[in-house]
């Protein structure tokens, strides 16, 4: 058993919200026989149907999680990054075999962790075992929203919507944006050029402000009416309080250089 495993190894799995809550002696257990991995951009960690005996955590870069549609068209399911886990509900099911393409984005590093350790937790730990059946379901409802959004909403309500469930995660109105502009055009399947109009539209409304990473909701009640979404999208469902719009925060406007 690996009992000299890197401490910084140990510390970024237990940074997984799936694993915060196991002992030291447990944590040492699932990392047993874990290799290190590293992909070069463009580079496939494993296609749909592939069976899958091993897990993985990103510990650098950005993978994308995608299937081919049926007139060859990608459709990006999720852009998972540092601190991301990848097909651990996957190992814990029968068929075992992944449901989607994974692919790098840029040169990565991921943590390969043998699934044979994750299924001897489950059966061993009935608390863990409860705890990944919740993690599985909160997985399937975002799922569901996700698929929702990209089925029913317009390219600017699912920019708001996406916004509104990092508001929710983050609890403030300065928004931390974990992609580039790219890739979130990706992950929302808008052309990147229209995303960058929705932007400007935005910007020029006086609703939020963009500059790089940082987004900033200058009114979230005008910026709802402006695409038509309900006046309580941002508002709390769990993961935050209620907020009010208005013009508290354009002070904070950056500019476009």
């Amino acid at each position: 058993m690996n009992r000299h495993m890197n401490p910084q190894v140990v510390l970024e799995v237990r940074q997984c919200r799936l694993f915060s809550q196991l002992s030291n002696r447990q944590i040492e257990d699932l990392l047993e026989g874990c290799e290190t991995v590293s992909l070069a951009r463009s580079e496939h960690l494993f296609q749909p149907g592939d069976p899958l005996k091993h897990y993985y955590l990103v510990r650098k870069g950005q993978m994308q999680l995608y299937r081919l549609a049926f007139e060859g068209h990608v459709k990006v399911f999720q852009i998972v990054g540092e601190g991301d886990m990848i097909a651990e509900s996957v190992v814990v099911s029968e068929s075992g075999l992944a449901p989607l393409a994974a692919v790098s984005l840029q040169d990565c590093k991921l943590l390969r962790l043998k699934a044979q350790h994750l299924l001897t937790l489950v059966r061993r730990d009935p608390d863990f075992a409860r705890y990944i059946l919740a993690m599985i379901s909160e997985r399937l409802y975002q799922a569901v929203n996700r698929i929702d959004r990209l089925t029913v909403s317009n390219a600017s309500q699912r920019l708001v919507l996406y916004l509104a469930d990092l508001f929710r995660d983050q609890g403030r109105l300065w928004l931390k944006l974990p992609l580039s502009q790219g890739m979130l055009a990706r992950q929302l399947s808008i052309e990147p050029e229209t995303l960058s109009r929705i932007i400007s539209r935005f910007r020029n409304a006086g609703v939020l402000s963009i500059k790089g990473r940082e987004c900033v909701l200058l009114d979230i009640d005008a910026l709802c009416e402006l695409v038509k979404l309900p006046g309580d999208t941002f508002k709390g469902d769990g993961y935050g309080n209620p907020v009010a719009g208005g013009a508290l925060f354009r002070c904070c406007n950056f500019s476009d250089n």
